[in-house]
């Protein structure tokens, strides 16, 4: 080698350090916009009753979940916030309106092999049958 043709082997060096090794991806987000996340995703009908779900939506004992909301039988909650629980259930922190009133409640949702189970402290825990 020449001391000429030294200063060029370092160059494809020079070259690859102004480069990235690899392309950082863009940030995926983590619900499409305008899609709020369902809680655990668990986005469907469910009944307490398995035979009103043949008439989905109605029924004193129907739950409907899309998006962050929860649509019980005469009130409607928003998620506040959601933790996740040992046993593969979420805790939520619900904002509640129904007749004329709100309030806020606290409870955990656990898919089971049927639909789900609400358990909220100093309450029965109720099993939802998902009807879609």
């Amino acid at each position: 080698m020449t001391p000429k043709t030294l200063p060029l082997l370092g160059l494809p060096l020079l070259l690859l350090a102004c480069v990235d090794a690899a392309p950082t991806p863009a940030p995926t987000p983590a619900q499409p916009p305008g899609q709020p996340a369902s809680p655990l995703g668990l986005a469907g009908s469910y009944n307490l009753d398995p035979a009103a779900c043949a008439n989905p939506g109605t029924g004193e004992g129907r739950l409907i979940i899309a998006g962050r909301s929860l649509q019980f039988y005469e009130s409607q909650c928003t998620t506040a916030s959601s933790t996740a629980v040992n046993g593969g259930g979420t805790a939520l922190t619900l904002n509640c309106q129904g007749e004329g009133e709100t309030w806020s409640r606290q409870v955990v949702l656990t898919p089971n092999a049927i639909g789900l189970t609400l358990a909220e402290a100093g309450r029965p825990t109720f099993t939802y049958r998902r009807c879609s």
